[in-house]
């Protein structure tokens, strides 16, 4: 089901070479990522913006419990060795989402260029370490594609 979620994206298909025990970890990494991600550029009303990155503050603090109730954060509850780092990097994400809710919208490629690495930094960093044994060295030029590839 969560695969379904990343199918046909890039992540999906460079994960298929990465080993089988962290596959799990980068399809649910991806699938909050977005999710916590399109809250400030889809939601017009503040307020609502404001209840759903609520919620997930408090998915990640269940997913430390290991209660969590989303799909993607259970999965992540049950792959990842680290769950406080990952939860640390995913409060990052959900405020970094929360400073955007109550920003003027981007204007211009770089403006907007600077917003997705803003928000969306945390996660991709913690993707690299995840990764860092396939990265290695380029962790630089993996984030710029990301983020570009995010634009």
């Amino acid at each position: 089901m969560l695969e379904d979620a990343i199918a046909g994206t890039d992540l999906y298909y460079a994960a298929l070479y990465f080993p089988k025990n962290i596959r799990p970890i980068l399809s649910a990494l991806e699938i909050i990522r977005r999710e916590v991600t399109s809250i400030p550029f889809e939601i017009s009303d503040p307020s609502v913006s404001n209840l759903k990155l609520s919620w997930w503050w408090d998915e990640v603090d269940r997913l430390k419990a290991k209660a969590s109730r989303h799909p993607a954060t259970a999965l992540l509850a049950e792959n990842d060795p680290s769950p406080g780092a990952v939860s640390k990097k995913l409060h990052d994400l959900i405020e970094n989402a929360q400073t955007l809710v109550h920003q003027a919208p981007a204007i211009g490629v770089d403006a907007l260029l600077e917003n997705i690495r803003i928000i969306n930094e945390p996660v991709f960093h913690h993707l690299l370490k995840t990764c860092d044994k396939e990265v290695g060295d380029n962790s630089e030029l993996v984030l710029r594609f990301a983020y570009t590839s995010e634009l």
